[in-house]
């Protein structure tokens, strides 16, 4: 029986997928194990607690027939958090960190905590608390809802970071912060060194990426794609050339241009040592598995076979999913492969006049609210009286 599996994720902007780094390593992650997988943002799934028991993104769903006949039912298991979509597929699918001693686990640990925690709040520094980039990050928290969301969501989400996550580095100058970052890629390039993953070719038969190497992808691929007008930390991360040439061989190697769950970034060309995008079709082969480039044609969009299994080239499911669920009209809509389908314009131009409605109606209750507080203290201090 095939299992259908759906990745919920933070919405992206532009051409990037999405601006939560975590689900950026989640992308990754159910790659490097050849998991094929349909990718849902937050925009087009709209309420997730609708669709799942938690909110927790990254999430995966899986579908799974509970016989092979085709009106069979399908059961539904939902997977919130990273740190349990590896756990999960370490048991049901593959383990990616198989092989490493425990001593190499617990490293690998600590090196995911400093990427998930010092250099995470780094990231939200440059983008909440750096003056020039806060009116850009606005603009792209904003353009996953219509108007007034588009505006009251922005300043909640800063307001959110600034005196809330970001509190505790109030005390702190933007230098400071830009030499936390510093200190992070510092050991990052150390660990690296000139391998191609960070754990590869360590001993006979440690090959390919592990979760570590999702982790660390998911977050500087955010910071070398989203453009700011200050650009600090991307020039910061171009600083240690390994580290950018890491994130593009896995770039190039696991996302085919033809995907269309995981759109490109923007790959600057200030700051990082860059001179053209990466192109996202060439072959890659590792320290200890070969690569074979078949040649292009018109028709076809990536040129790249891997002959290691430990470092499979991901292949994205072609064609729509094959379940019974799957002619229901929810499913139809949310699928990558027929969300832009002409026949479904209607059904999203009428979301889209849910969600106004929607929106002016809570601004509406709100603005009442806030003309009738007055009115109801007033009461209640004449019946004190």
């Amino acid at each position: 029986m095939v299992k259908q599996v759906w990745l919920y994720q933070h919405s992206g902007v532009s051409n990037i997928a999405s601006l939560d780094p975590t689900c950026l390593s989640a992308h990754a992650f159910l790659r490097f194990i050849n998991q094929p997988y349909t990718a849902l943002s937050t925009d087009t799934v709209g309420n997730v607690a609708s669709h799942a028991p938690v909110c927790t993104l990254p999430m995966i769903r899986i579908d799974e027939p509970m016989s092979e006949s085709p009106d069979a039912r399908i059961q539904e298991e939902f997977i919130p958090g990273f740190d349990s979509i590896v756990d999960h597929m370490r048991g049901h699918v593959h383990d990616l960190d198989a092989g490493l001693l425990p001593n190499e686990k617990a490293e690998s640990r600590a090196f995911i905590t400093m990427v998930t925690g010092e250099l995470h709040d780094a990231t939200l520094y440059h983008a909440w608390k750096v003056p020039a980039n806060i009116d850009e990050s606005r603009r792209n928290v904003g353009s996953f809802y219509s108007f007034p969301l588009s505006v009251i969501i922005p300043y909640l989400t800063g307001s959110h970071y600034t005196h809330g996550h970001l509190a505790r580095y109030n005390d702190r100058a933007p230098e400071d912060m830009y030499e936390m970052a510093r200190r992070c890629y510092d050991a990052l390039s150390k660990r690296l060194g000139s391998r191609s993953f960070f754990y590869d070719g360590m001993r006979m038969g440690i090959t390919g990426p592990r979760v570590l190497d999702a982790v660390v992808f998911g977050h500087l691929f955010l910071q070398a794609t989203v453009p700011y007008k200050d650009m600090r930390l991307a020039t910061l991360l171009g600083e240690f050339p390994n580290l950018v040439q890491f994130v593009q061989k896995i770039h190039s190697t696991y996302f085919p241009s033809s995907d269309p769950s995981f759109p490109g970034g923007i790959w600057p060309t200030s700051g990082l040592p860059v001179t053209n995008p990466p192109s996202r079709d060439s072959s890659f082969s590792s320290s200890s598995s070969s690569s074979s480039t078949s040649s292009s044609s018109a028709n076809d969009t990536s040129s790249t076979s891997a002959s290691s299994s430990s470092s499979p080239t991901y292949t994205p499911p072609t064609g729509p999913p094959t379940h019974p669920e799957d002619a229901s009209w929810w499913a139809r809509w949310f699928s990558s492969t027929t969300r832009n389908n002409p026949n479904d314009q209607a059904r999203i131009e009428k979301m889209k006049i849910v969600r106004s409605r929607n929106s002016f109606l809570f601004v509406s209750a709100v603005a009442m609210g806030i003309h009738l507080a007055p009115l109801a203290i007033r009461f209640y201090r004449i019946g004190k009286v």
